[in-house]
């Protein structure tokens, strides 16, 4: 007890000291008092003030870090969305390239000629026909050795003959599945290189009727081409016997300027690999082994067999140098006079 009364007494001993003191300590005691807690305030005032900026600083700083944000991530969303217009204008120009060599490819794309059938066709005017019409006069006829090509092709200066060629207008091309069967045929200008046209002869490879058992031989190939006066003449046959697939070794007449076919030959008038375009005939051959060889004139105009020349074996090459015609067949060698019908008249 005696502990907690000490304290208790000691507190009034102050409280009557203070009074006796006079009023004017009370006083000061008052006022140190207010300006205590003034001062206190004042402190929580400062302090709430401090604190209120600092959270207008970090508001603020936070919102300067949100605005930072926002702008970054717009600035962001701008370069994407520029990037991203750059990528679709690039789209666009190469979409606009690959449209254009599209445009380019059709324009320069390959022509399908048309096969009119497998007998004798003709789509010019009726009536239509050559007036330089040309006759052979035998000159020579000597048998070769048949591996003597290239001594025969020398002794009479003459060029073998072969794709790729050139006259002095056209440049000819053929294509296919190898070297051999050729179907497609480019023909360019022999001058400029540029292109012409890109024919296709693909209808022309199969007829309609053949031995099933000899379909690897039967598939006709482009053996030869010459353009003259504005019309392509080509010559397609397979390389086996007729009985094979009879309907085959045929000349054709193609229009340059749009490419329909004018006319096409009977069967059987030319597998050789060459022809010869003179005045308003074309010379071919045609044979195979056991079967009849002969060399055929055809009319230039309409397609039609004007004449018809036997020979000993099937005719390989017909040149014409001057006014002979030289034709090489498989055994034997000829020459042959070039006459106008009204010159042998």
């Amino acid at each position: 007890m005696k502990r907690r009364i000490a304290p208790v007494m000691a507190a009034v001993v102050c409280a009557i000291a203070l009074i006796g003191c006079g009023g004017n300590t009370k006083t000061a005691e008052v006022s140190e008092i207010e300006s205590a807690g003034e001062a206190e305030s004042a402190e929580e005032i400062e302090s709430a003030e401090e604190a209120g900026s600092a959270k207008e600083t970090e508001s603020a700083g936070e919102a300067g870090s949100a605005e930072e944000i926002e702008s970054a991530e717009e600035a962001g969303s701008a370069k994407e969305a520029e990037s991203a217009g750059e990528a679709e204008s690039a789209a666009g120009a190469e979409t606009a390239d690959a449209a254009e060599e599209t445009e380019n490819a059709g324009t320069d794309g390959v022509i399908t000629v048309e096969n009119p059938g497998w007998e004798y066709y003709f789509a010019g005017e009726p009536g239509a026909s050559g007036s330089q019409i040309i006759t052979l006069q035998k000159q020579s006829e000597q048998k070769n050795q048949i591996t003597d090509e290239e001594a025969w092709f020398a002794a009479n200066v003459l060029t073998k003959p072969g794709f790729p060629y050139e006259d002095e207008t056209y440049r000819y091309d053929v294509y296919g599945d190898n070297g051999f069967d050729v179907y497609r045929l480019v023909l360019s200008d022999s001058a400029s290189g540029a292109q012409i046209a890109d024919l296709d002869f693909s209808a022309y490879r199969y007829a309609d009727d053949f031995v099933p058992e000899d379909i690897d031989f039967i598939g006709q190939r482009i053996c030869w081409a010459k353009a003259e006066e504005g019309v392509l003449y080509v010559a397609t046959a397979h390389n086996t016997y007729a009985a094979s697939s009879p309907h085959t070794a045929y000349l054709t007449a193609v229009d340059l300027s749009d490419f329909h076919v004018i006319w096409k030959t009977a069967p059987l008038m030319s597998n050789a690999s060459t022809f010869e375009i003179i005045g308003d005939t074309v010379v071919c051959g045609y044979g195979f082994t056991a079967e009849d060889d002969f060399i055929n004139i055809i009319d230039k105009k309409n397609g039609t067999l004007l004449e018809q020349i036997p020979i000993a074996s099937k005719a390989d090459y017909l040149i014409r140098k001057d006014d002979v015609l030289y034709v090489r067949t498989y055994h034997t060698d000829y020459t042959f006079q070039i006459l106008m019908r009204d010159e042998e008249d």
